[in-house]
């Protein structure tokens, strides 16, 4: 089984990121440096556990697309359920 993460490869992207999700979600945002270091042990976790771990990268204007075309506020969930979204097609595609 394959857990989607979402990751955001460069600072300013999840800054981006932070600035389009409401307050009450970015005020509790770890800084950059941290969440990097927190996907990678959440990623070793997975990965003990049995399951793949997937990156699954969020652009600033493709979540924004993503969720107006899907009529869905930018927050935590519509972030993990595009990256969820993805990483089902990412796995399609290898089958295919």
């Amino acid at each position: 089984m394959s857990v989607s993460l979402p990751w955001y490869s460069s600072a300013e992207d999840y800054a981006a990121i932070l600035e389009m999700v409401p307050a009450s979600e970015s005020a509790a945002a770890l800084p950059y440096s941290d969440f990097v270091s927190y996907l990678k042990t959440r990623e070793s976790g997975v990965a003990l556990g049995g399951q793949l771990p997937m990156r699954i990268e969020i652009k600033p204007a493709v979540i924004k697309a993503w969720c107006e075309k899907n009529n869905t506020p930018i927050c935590r969930k519509a972030i993990a359920d595009y990256a969820h979204v993805q990483m089902i097609e990412r796995l399609d595609s290898r089958n295919n």
